[in-house]
């Protein structure tokens, strides 16, 4: 985008996804979300491999990490 010209945030917000180390460090830091991934792999296996529906409403808890990008 800074080389397009475009402003973050100015022009646009971006957010990612999974707070990875890079986040903090680009330029704007970026804004992110922790997410719980490894219970999310582990629902999922735990469902595929005991052959049984995931109950539709199942919630993982997120988390917003605000920083400069947005």
């Amino acid at each position: 985008l800074r080389r397009a010209g475009v402003d973050v945030p100015g022009d646009v917000a971006v957010a990612g996804f999974d707070d990875i180390d890079f986040a903090a460090l680009s330029r704007p830091a970026l804004t992110t979300t922790t997410n719980p991934v490894e219970d999310i792999a582990a629902g999922a296996a735990t469902a595929v491999l005991d052959r049984r529906r995931a109950d539709p409403s199942t919630a993982y808890p997120s988390t917003l990490v605000l920083r400069e990008s947005s």
